[in-house]
């Protein structure tokens, strides 16, 4: 299976704009320094991949992918306004 949801996709958080991203992960409820500074687009990054760890250990994820390639683990499809940490 090649089909890949990224994290963001599938909470709904905009593509490619980044200070945006950066608001939505705020509004969550991610703390420290994300509130201080203007992140990087690998910093956001960082938090998204943290967020999905987070909703994981929540059961709020799924596995896409098979056994033989591989999974990856992903949020499970809806609107970041509904997740509050």
């Amino acid at each position: 299976m090649k089909f890949i949801r990224y994290p963001r996709k599938a909470l709904s958080m905009p593509a490619k704009n980044w200070n945006e991203n950066q608001k939505v992960l705020i509004k969550i409820g991610l703390k420290g320094d994300l509130q201080k500074r203007p992140f990087t687009p690998h910093e956001i990054d960082a938090a998204t991949a943290a967020l999905t760890g987070y909703l994981h250990l929540k059961r709020k994820t799924e596995l896409i992918g098979d056994p033989k390639e591989g999974f990856i683990v992903v949020p499970k499809k809806g609107d970041w306004r509904a997740l509050k940490l």
